[in-house]
């Protein structure tokens, strides 16, 4: 329910100008009207603005709701409008002077609003950056998830394909980076999924401290707030059904660039003949290793067992055979998703509710997996009299997830198994080669031991994991209006989750077969495993529970006719307890339930086993374990603004957040955080009159102070229990993190210039944002003194920042009565740096092979670093080519030489490219309508940032053929003889020993493999048609829209070698190829009675 004495709307410009010319102007032929405005509930509003439109005249009403204007007598209409209602318009009548207006809620006009969660105040008097987005752009777009449907429409918010979430770049490195998520008032601690997207009235992001830092420690990241949807006062019954069908092609797997199994094959003959050439099948059939079936055959025809002519006869039929398709058959499907959604809104004098359930069924494209789930909302709002009411709602969302393990996904048995090996056989699944040779196998069954056949597609279903999901949250509010302008709320919000997961292995699954044959030793002569027989049962059961509550006052009040003050406060106590529990179960069987107890201390390290590698190891402390984590807050706030002649605003907060993740030390408890703002409605200035192009303009400026807090330490210590030690196979504890009471949260302090504009009768309109953002008191470790007994410590020293520009533009490009174009376009530039953060023990191959970048001092996040590329060569004293096929970077010797060297240790010799990170992003939206009928177009754009290539791994020979899989296929054009270092396609050798890390790090992180990350993508078509009025009235319904959309159908990228940025990952310093997201089609269907 819209709140009156939080809201105020200045809808109309030059008001305050024109009602100073009405006072100067009184005098004959002049009457006087007066009245009351009031809600439907008959409260009185205040703020509201009445204007007569003939003589340009206005004013506005009082705390009580009243109102007097003078108006020329034959003025015919006065306009009455206020934030987020209906407007009014009132036919004067010359024997009446006094009226009463009542004023409705228009949830069409909430975009005139800013909601925080604490309040709303209209857009006029918000001094904050923020971004709104309204319930008819939400639903244009049938995505699933909310955050899809965001991507590119709001500056600033990073949500690559709906996966990642940042606002305004990352300010934590050992922290959270992602935003606040605040619901109908209340902070979300479950998943952002559990909102149905048919359900969401508007999503506001607000960005800088003014907007967001009345949540304290938890706003350094933003904060973005979902209002439910909350029905009209205006009485009436609404049924409404959304539905959407989302159908996937079938992913293809030819971008993954892997070698074709004629290459392999020629490649894995070059090597054994340049390398292993006198290898004989019996001498590696005797081995408990398999190898790949290209060497079973060279070696036998090196021993003679087959013919030259039968060796190639058979090496043809490899080359010319691929089971990519028979693997695709068998593990993917074209995708199938389908959305249904129904929901009422029953509203009446003084109540408003709303209920909606909701089903989710997904076949996604992996054939191995499913998943469905059900949601319901279920709200009430009711005013009880004119001083008491309340908002309450119960929602939930429940899922379930199947799948089958006993396969490998269809990507993994791809890079797992050479491309030759067939999987099927008129029309039954083959068994397929494992890390055991055939001999050692049946050896093993020679010895009474398990069978390890391997026939994953066949056994699919003799392991598979199911889990299911709970989550419900029940949010009360009770508003109640003490004097006038003064209101106090309370509200509460229970959460509560559930999650539960169950793994099961057959007692005749591969798992369980391989297990007991490498748990197995010999004891007095016979064989004995440690693994009992029969089935395992993994289980997971997770639990949260979270209460918040808040008791908050707020006044409302108008003094003199041109000041107008807004300030609330109050304070909060939050609690999130979350608990998990593993168990491990042996000798399981699913219909007694039994099991049978094992040895974890024994299971901890067996060594004489007749695995692979003679040792087992079974980490039992990983699968049996509880967890228990109570995070406590309690917080005291307040927030004001003034408004003055209805152009000067200013705005402030304060709040002092505590926390168990504090530490105890006095002097950093109690700690403020803290936001000042201003804003000017220049557009309402006597002096802009006269510029009638310009409909609004209004310059911000906000600084202040939020938080983060990372939840990784603590002021006590944390200990993990439960381990076994492999050496002594006792149980014991590892320390975690030490005790630290001096830790507190990271510091945030934001200064935000930004501009609101619209011209040319709002054709044009938009803001820009100018911001710094620095953070202090950065949680990073820091090396320690080792006497104290552990290497590093979990300090509060760090800095980083964050400097940046936004742009939000809309424009109505051409409109006539039949049609419109219009083109929402977003921009975000944002520039990290890291000012100070610890390095201990960095090295030349720690910053090359890095998790995803490198966190080093004086360089943004996620830093990319390379190495001077020499090239596949260098040369002696005498300028002869040595070490050919072999990479090479330049170092500087200590004498000042640049030389060429296979491996580097110099951190001199590293150069910065640049960030993995996006420094810019953004959206691009052109919609095209034409009466019922609309087209849109969405483009999204990031840049800035650097990838490392996909390029043909380094390894020796022997790993190539042992491996014997289908990697990049560039390693086709691998060195082989003198002068193929001089093609720049030429990859490197084969070597004949592995290379080292060195050796690694020169190849992979050369500076010539950094490209641009720079792309652009379509991410959606839009067509949508809504059945005309007339015929919708004769089918006795308010609205029907049909929707087609298409997703991913191009993109451009400009790293010049077919990279997808979105199917592509990192690694560890050593980039892979992923398969694209196919393209898919949405059909949707919205109805409403």
């Amino acid at each position: 329910m819209m709140n009156r004495r939080l809201c105020i709307l200045f809808s109309l410009l030059l008001m305050t100008a024109l009602t100073m010319v009405a006072s100067a102007q009184s005098g004959s032929g002049h009457r006087v009207i007066t009245g009351l405005v009031i809600e439907a509930n008959g409260e009185p509003i205040p703020g509201a603005t009445i204007y007569a439109p003939e003589s340009s005249k206005g004013a506005i009403s009082k705390v009580d709701g009243s109102f007097s204007i003078e108006v020329p007598v034959g003025e015919k209409t006065l306009s009455v409008t206020y934030v987020g209602m209906s407007t009014v318009v009132l036919s004067l009548k010359p024997d009446k002077s006094y009226y009463k207006v009542t004023l409705y809620e228009d949830v069409a006009k909430l975009d005139e609003v800013v909601v925080t969660g604490y309040q709303t105040i209209s857009k006029e008097r918000a001094t904050g950056s923020f971004a709104i987005m309204g319930k008819d752009d939400i639903s244009k777009k049938l995505d699933t998830s909310l955050l899809k449907r965001l991507e590119g429409g709001i500056a600033g918010l990073q949500s690559r394909g709906g996966s990642e979430l940042q606002i305004r770049g990352v300010t934590s490195l050992m922290g959270s980076s992602k935003p606040l998520i605040v619901v109908d008032g209340m902070p979300l601690e479950g998943d952002l999924s559990s909102i149905n997207p048919s359900m969401i009235e508007r999503v506001t992001v607000l960005k800088d401290a003014a907007a967001a830092s009345i949540y304290g420690a938890r706003a350094a990241n933003g904060v973005i707030v979902i209002n439910t949807v909350s029905g009209s006062r205006d009485g009436g019954f609404s049924l409404s059904y959304d539905g959407t069908v989302e159908v996937t092609a079938k992913p293809s797997y030819d971008y993954l660039h892997r070698l074709s199994s004629a290459q392999l094959v020629d490649l894995s003959e070059y090597v054994m003949e340049s390398q292993f050439s006198g290898v004989t099948w019996s001498a590696l059939s005797s081995l408990r290793q398999s190898y790949p079936y290209f060497m079973e055959l060279y070696s036998k025809r090196t021993e003679g067992l087959i013919t030259d002519a039968e060796y190639q006869a058979e090496r043809s039929r490899l080359a010319s055979y691929s089971n990519t398709d028979d693997i695709r058959d068998a593990l993917l499907r074209t995708g199938l998703m389908q959305t249904h959604n129904v929901s009422m809104i029953k509203s009446g004098k003084g109540n408003r509710f709303i209920a909606s359930v909701n089903y989710a069924g997904n076949h996604p494209t992996d054939a191995l997996s499913r998943d469905r789930s059900i949601g319901f909302s279920l709200r009430n709002l009711i005013d009880f009299s004119d001083r008491l009411s309340s908002d309450i709602s119960v929602s939930g969302n429940y899922g379930r997830s199947y799948s089958d393990d006993g396969s490998p996904s269809a990507l993994s048995l791809l890079y797992s198994l050479p491309s030759y090996v067939p999987i099927v056989d008129k029309g039954s699944y083959l068994s397929l080669p494992t890390e055991r040779s055939e001999h050692s196998k049946a050896d093993l069954l020679a010895k009474g031991l398990e069978s390890e056949e391997y026939n994953p597609l066949r056994d699919r279903s003799l392991e598979w994991s199911r889990g299911e999901s709970s989550y419900t949250r029940v949010n009360a509010k009770l508003s109640y209006k003490l004097l006038t302008g003064l209101t106090l709320d309370g509200q509460l919000q229970v959460e509560k989750g559930a999650k539960y997961s169950k793994s099961y292995f057959d007692a005749t699954s591969y798992t369980v077969r391989e297990m007991r044959n490498n748990a197995t030793v010999i004891e007095n002569g016979a064989y004995v495993s440690y693994i009992p027989k029969g089935g395992q049962l993994s289980e997971t059961r997770s639990g949260m529970t979270g209460y918040t509550a808040r008791l908050q006052a707020n006044y409302d009040t108008s003094f003199g006719e041109d000041h107008r003050l807004t300030a609330l406060a109050g304070t909060e106590w939050r609690r999130i307890h979350s608990t998990s529990t593993s168990s491990y179960l042996m000798g399981y069987d699913d219909i007694s339930l039994g099991s049978v107890p094992y040895d974890a201390g024994k299971l901890a390290n067996l060594s004489g086993t007749m695995s692979m590698s003679g040792r087992f190891t079974f980490p039992s402390n990983h699968y049996n374990r509880v967890t228990d984590h109570d995070d406590r807050f309690i917080s005291m706030y307040a927030n004001f603004s003034y408004d003055y002649l209805d152009r000067y605003n200013l705005t402030g907060s304060v709040r002092i957040d505590q926390s168990n993740l504090f530490g105890t030390d006095p002097k950093i408890q109690y700690k403020p955080l803290w936001s000042l703002g201003a804003a000017w409605a220049m557009h309402k200035e006597d002096f802009m009159k006269e510029v009638t192009w310009v409909d609004r303009l209004t310059p911000r400026l906000t600084y202040g102070i939020g938080g983060n807090i990372p939840k990784v330490g603590g002021p006590y210590m944390i200990v993990q229990t439960g381990q076994y030690g492999e050496m002594n196979r006792l149980p014991g504890s590892t320390i975690q993190t030490p005790p630290n009471p001096s830790l507190t949260w990271e510091r945030t302090a934001t200064l935000n210039l930004g501009l609101d504009f619209a011209i040319l009768h709002n054709r044009i309109s938009g803001y820009i944002d100018l911001y710094d953002k620095a953070t202090s008191n950065l949680l990073g470790t820091r090396s320690g003194d080792p006497t104290l007994g552990w290497p590093s410590l979990l300090m509060n020293y760090g800095a980083m920042n964050n400097r940046g520009v936004e742009l939000t533009l809309h424009t109505i490009n051409l409109q006539s009565p039949d049609f419109r174009w219009s083109t929402d376009f977003t921009f975000a530039f944002n520039r990290n740096r890291i000012l100070d953060v610890d390095e201990p023990n960095k090295s030349v191959n720690k910053y090359i092979m890095s998790d995803y970048g490198v966190q080093a001092s004086g360089y943004p996040v996620n830093s990319l670093f390379a190495l001077p590329w020499a090239g596949l060569y260098t040369t002696d004293e005498e300028g002869n080519r040595i070490e050919q096929g072999r990479p090479h970077v330049y170092t500087t010797t200590p004498d000042g030489k640049r030389v060429a060297v296979t491996e580097t240790e110099r951190m001199e010799d590293l150069i910065h490219v640049g960030t993995l990170t996006p420094v810019w992003n953004g959206g691009l939206t052109n919609t095209l309508e034409y009466k019922d009928l609309s087209l849109s177009f969405a483009f999204v754009y990031y840049g800035g940032h650097k990838l490392r290539q996909v390029v043909a791994p380094y390894l020796s020979g022997l790993n190539f053929v042992t491996a014997g899989t289908n990697t990049d296929a560039d390693l086709i054009h691998a060195w082989r003889k003198e002068g193929d270092e001089d093609n720049p396609l030429t990859t490197p050798l084969f070597s004949g020993n592995d290379p080292t890390d060195g050796e690694k790090a020169s190849w992979y992180g050369a500076d010539k493999h950094v490209l641009s990350g720079n792309y652009i993508r379509l991410r959606d078509v839009v067509l949508a048609y809504r059945l005309p009025a007339t015929l919708l009235r004769s089918m006795h319904l308010t609205d029907v829209t049909l929707r087609l959309q298409a997703n991913n159908l191009w993109y451009y990228a400009a790293n010049g070698k077919d990279i997808d940025p979105e199917a592509y990952s990192f690694g560890v310093g050593t980039p892979a190829r992923l398969p694209q997201v196919p393209a898919s089609f949405s059909f949707g269907l919205s109805l409403t009675l």
